[in-house]
Protein backbone atom coordinates (compact mmCIF):
# COMPACT_ATOMS: atom_id res chain seq x y z
CA UNK A 1 0.00 0.00 0.00
CA UNK A 2 1.09 3.53 -0.95
CA UNK A 3 0.33 5.26 2.12
CA UNK A 4 2.62 5.23 5.25
CA UNK A 5 2.52 2.02 7.23
CA UNK A 6 -0.25 0.33 9.09
CA UNK A 7 2.17 -1.98 11.16
CA UNK A 8 0.67 -3.29 14.27
CA UNK A 9 3.19 -1.49 16.50
CA UNK A 10 1.62 1.97 14.27
CA UNK A 11 -2.09 0.94 15.12
CA UNK A 12 -1.50 0.35 18.86
CA UNK A 13 0.51 4.09 18.78
CA UNK A 14 -2.69 5.53 16.96
CA UNK A 15 -5.39 3.73 19.14
CA UNK A 16 -3.96 4.78 22.71
CA UNK A 17 -3.29 8.61 20.76
CA UNK A 18 -6.59 8.78 20.28
CA UNK A 19 -8.06 7.17 23.25
CA UNK A 20 -5.81 9.57 25.44
CA UNK A 21 -6.94 12.73 23.39
CA UNK A 22 -9.28 15.10 25.73
CA UNK A 23 -12.40 14.99 22.80
CA UNK A 24 -12.85 10.59 23.41
CA UNK A 25 -11.75 11.05 26.95
CA UNK A 26 -14.93 12.88 27.11
CA UNK A 27 -17.51 10.83 25.77
CA UNK A 28 -15.96 7.80 27.15
CA UNK A 29 -16.45 9.05 31.13
CA UNK A 30 -19.96 9.81 30.10
CA UNK A 31 -20.77 6.89 27.65
CA UNK A 32 -24.51 7.61 28.12
CA UNK A 33 -24.26 10.86 26.53
CA UNK A 34 -22.68 10.00 23.17
CA UNK A 35 -21.32 6.49 22.62
CA UNK A 36 -23.91 4.27 23.85
CA UNK A 37 -27.88 4.33 22.35
CA UNK A 38 -30.47 5.74 24.20
CA UNK A 39 -32.14 1.67 23.87
CA UNK A 40 -28.95 0.29 25.42
CA UNK A 41 -27.99 -0.06 28.67
CA UNK A 42 -25.29 2.28 30.00
CA UNK A 43 -21.78 0.24 30.23
CA UNK A 44 -18.99 1.01 32.74
CA UNK A 45 -15.72 3.08 31.07
CA UNK A 46 -13.49 -0.34 30.72
CA UNK A 47 -16.20 -1.72 28.59
CA UNK A 48 -16.55 1.64 26.91
CA UNK A 49 -12.90 1.58 26.18
CA UNK A 50 -12.63 -1.73 25.21
CA UNK A 51 -15.63 -1.29 22.48
CA UNK A 52 -13.95 1.97 21.36
CA UNK A 53 -10.58 0.17 20.78
CA UNK A 54 -12.16 -3.02 19.21
CA UNK A 55 -14.20 -0.14 17.08
CA UNK A 56 -10.86 2.35 15.89
CA UNK A 57 -8.94 -1.20 14.92
CA UNK A 58 -11.57 -2.35 12.35
CA UNK A 59 -11.53 1.27 10.88
CA UNK A 60 -7.95 1.49 10.94
CA UNK A 61 -8.10 -1.87 8.65
CA UNK A 62 -10.33 -0.70 6.63
CA UNK A 63 -8.88 2.95 5.96
CA UNK A 64 -6.16 0.54 3.95
CA UNK A 65 -8.52 -0.73 2.09
CA UNK A 66 -10.65 2.31 1.41
CA UNK A 67 -7.27 4.02 0.82
CA UNK A 68 -5.77 1.77 -2.14
CA UNK A 69 -9.22 2.20 -4.12
CA UNK A 70 -9.21 5.65 -4.53
CA UNK A 71 -5.53 6.82 -4.17
CA UNK A 72 -5.06 6.91 -7.95
CA UNK A 73 -8.59 8.85 -8.61
CA UNK A 74 -7.45 11.34 -5.94
CA UNK A 75 -4.01 11.67 -7.23
CA UNK A 76 -4.85 12.16 -11.00
CA UNK A 77 -7.68 14.76 -9.77
CA UNK A 78 -5.10 16.65 -7.35
CA UNK A 79 -7.09 15.89 -4.40
CA UNK A 80 -5.90 15.91 -0.87
CA UNK A 81 -4.58 12.77 0.72
CA UNK A 82 -3.56 12.58 4.26
CA UNK A 83 -0.21 12.46 4.78
CA UNK A 84 -0.63 10.03 7.49
CA UNK A 85 -3.18 7.47 7.99
CA UNK A 86 -3.46 8.93 11.76
CA UNK A 87 -4.45 12.07 10.45
CA UNK A 88 -7.83 11.09 8.68
CA UNK A 89 -8.11 9.10 11.70
CA UNK A 90 -8.02 11.76 13.60
CA UNK A 91 -10.70 13.53 11.68
CA UNK A 92 -13.05 10.77 11.22
CA UNK A 93 -13.17 10.14 15.00
CA UNK A 94 -14.03 13.68 15.89
CA UNK A 95 -16.58 13.68 12.82
CA UNK A 96 -18.26 10.35 14.46
CA UNK A 97 -18.52 12.16 18.04
CA UNK A 98 -20.33 15.00 16.58
CA UNK A 99 -22.36 12.98 15.01
CA UNK A 100 -23.58 10.95 18.00
CA UNK A 101 -22.81 7.44 18.10
CA UNK A 102 -19.79 5.07 16.48
CA UNK A 103 -21.02 1.78 16.25
CA UNK A 104 -22.63 1.74 13.03
CA UNK A 105 -20.20 4.37 11.86
CA UNK A 106 -17.39 3.01 9.30
CA UNK A 107 -15.11 5.00 6.58
CA UNK A 108 -16.56 4.99 3.33
CA UNK A 109 -15.04 6.47 0.20
CA UNK A 110 -17.16 9.78 0.40
CA UNK A 111 -15.22 10.37 3.57
CA UNK A 112 -12.42 11.06 1.49
CA UNK A 113 -13.81 13.57 -0.25
CA UNK A 114 -15.29 15.32 2.77
CA UNK A 115 -11.81 15.35 4.66
CA UNK A 116 -10.44 17.03 1.37
CA UNK A 117 -12.90 19.39 1.20
CA UNK A 118 -12.65 20.27 5.02
CA UNK A 119 -8.44 20.61 4.68
CA UNK A 120 -8.96 22.41 1.83
CA UNK A 121 -11.19 24.99 3.17
CA UNK A 122 -8.83 25.15 6.75
CA UNK A 123 -6.23 26.09 4.05
CA UNK A 124 -7.83 28.64 2.18
CA UNK A 125 -8.99 30.77 5.65
CA UNK A 126 -5.20 30.34 6.93
CA UNK A 127 -3.30 31.99 3.62
CA UNK A 128 -0.22 30.51 6.09
CA UNK A 129 1.79 30.25 3.32
CA UNK A 130 1.75 33.78 1.91
CA UNK A 131 4.41 35.54 3.68
CA UNK A 132 6.67 32.89 1.75
CA UNK A 133 4.92 33.00 -1.36
CA UNK A 134 5.68 36.90 -1.46
CA UNK A 135 9.35 36.81 -0.59
CA UNK A 136 10.47 33.72 -3.11
CA UNK A 137 8.53 35.74 -5.71
CA UNK A 138 9.25 38.86 -5.71
CA UNK A 139 13.47 37.97 -4.94
CA UNK A 140 12.65 36.06 -7.85
CA UNK A 141 13.01 32.46 -6.97
CA UNK A 142 9.24 31.03 -8.07
CA UNK A 143 7.18 31.52 -10.05
CA UNK A 144 3.51 30.59 -9.88
CA UNK A 145 0.08 31.62 -8.44
CA UNK A 146 -0.33 32.15 -4.50
CA UNK A 147 -3.21 29.72 -4.58
CA UNK A 148 -0.95 26.54 -6.17
CA UNK A 149 1.52 27.50 -3.95
CA UNK A 150 -0.18 27.66 -0.63
CA UNK A 151 -1.33 24.58 -1.48
CA UNK A 152 2.19 22.52 -2.70
CA UNK A 153 3.27 23.76 0.80
CA UNK A 154 0.78 22.43 2.81
CA UNK A 155 -0.13 19.46 0.98
CA UNK A 156 3.30 18.36 -0.91
CA UNK A 157 0.72 18.10 -3.91
CA UNK A 158 -0.21 20.12 -6.84
CA UNK A 159 -3.67 20.87 -7.32
CA UNK A 160 -5.79 19.21 -10.17
CA UNK A 161 -5.14 21.19 -13.26
CA UNK A 162 -2.49 23.20 -12.47
CA UNK A 163 1.02 23.71 -13.55
CA UNK A 164 4.12 22.61 -11.18
CA UNK A 165 6.01 25.87 -9.75
CA UNK A 166 8.88 27.35 -11.23
CA UNK A 167 11.66 27.38 -9.64
CA UNK A 168 14.02 29.89 -11.17
CA UNK A 169 17.27 30.20 -10.20
CA UNK A 170 20.20 26.95 -9.66
CA UNK A 171 19.74 23.60 -8.53
CA UNK A 172 21.36 24.47 -5.33
CA UNK A 173 19.39 26.56 -4.24
CA UNK A 174 16.16 24.57 -4.56
CA UNK A 175 17.73 21.42 -3.07
CA UNK A 176 18.63 24.27 -0.10
CA UNK A 177 14.93 25.02 -0.07
CA UNK A 178 13.78 21.39 -0.47
CA UNK A 179 15.72 20.20 3.17
CA UNK A 180 14.41 23.52 4.84
CA UNK A 181 11.19 23.24 4.06
CA UNK A 182 10.77 19.65 5.16
CA UNK A 183 9.95 17.98 1.26
CA UNK A 184 10.97 14.53 0.60
CA UNK A 185 12.67 14.61 -2.70
CA UNK A 186 9.83 12.93 -4.77
CA UNK A 187 7.10 15.41 -3.35
CA UNK A 188 9.05 17.88 -4.08
CA UNK A 189 9.90 16.77 -7.88
CA UNK A 190 5.45 16.43 -8.02
CA UNK A 191 5.62 20.35 -7.06
CA UNK A 192 8.42 22.00 -8.64
CA UNK A 193 10.47 22.29 -11.80
CA UNK A 194 13.73 23.08 -12.57
CA UNK A 195 14.84 25.58 -15.35
CA UNK A 196 16.07 23.27 -17.33
CA UNK A 197 12.88 20.81 -16.53
CA UNK A 198 15.31 18.01 -15.19
CA UNK A 199 14.06 16.21 -12.00
CA UNK A 200 15.89 17.62 -8.89
CA UNK A 201 18.33 15.79 -7.13
CA UNK A 202 20.47 15.41 -4.08
CA UNK A 203 23.60 15.92 -6.72
CA UNK A 204 22.55 19.15 -6.38
CA UNK A 205 22.77 19.49 -2.69
CA UNK A 206 24.86 22.66 -2.18
CA UNK A 207 28.17 22.19 -0.35
CA UNK A 208 26.97 25.34 2.88
CA UNK A 209 24.45 27.51 3.04
CA UNK A 210 23.34 29.38 0.34
CA UNK A 211 23.40 33.44 0.08
CA UNK A 212 21.44 36.31 0.74
CA UNK A 213 18.48 36.43 0.79
CA UNK A 214 17.54 32.94 0.27
CA UNK A 215 19.14 31.59 3.68
CA UNK A 216 17.44 34.10 5.55
CA UNK A 217 13.94 33.21 3.86
CA UNK A 218 15.12 28.93 4.68
CA UNK A 219 16.07 30.36 8.11
CA UNK A 220 12.30 32.20 8.63
CA UNK A 221 10.32 29.83 7.52
CA UNK A 222 12.35 26.41 8.36
CA UNK A 223 10.53 22.99 9.07
CA UNK A 224 10.46 22.13 12.50
CA UNK A 225 10.49 18.38 13.08
CA UNK A 226 7.50 17.28 14.58
CA UNK A 227 8.29 16.12 17.90
CA UNK A 228 5.40 13.67 18.46
CA UNK A 229 7.09 11.26 16.51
Amino acid sequence: MANPNLSTEYRERVIEEMLNSSEVQKVIQHPTRVWVSSDQPSRGMFDEVYLFKSWLTGQIERYGRVYDTIEDYFRKEGKILPAEPKDFLKWFVNKVIAKGDFLFEQIEAIDFNLYHDEILKTLNKKNKWDDLYKDLSEKGYIYSTPEVFNYAMEFKQIPGGNEKIQWRTSKADAIAFQIGLGFKMPQFNKCFESKDGRPFTLSSKPNGPRRKPLKSIIDKYKSKPDSKE
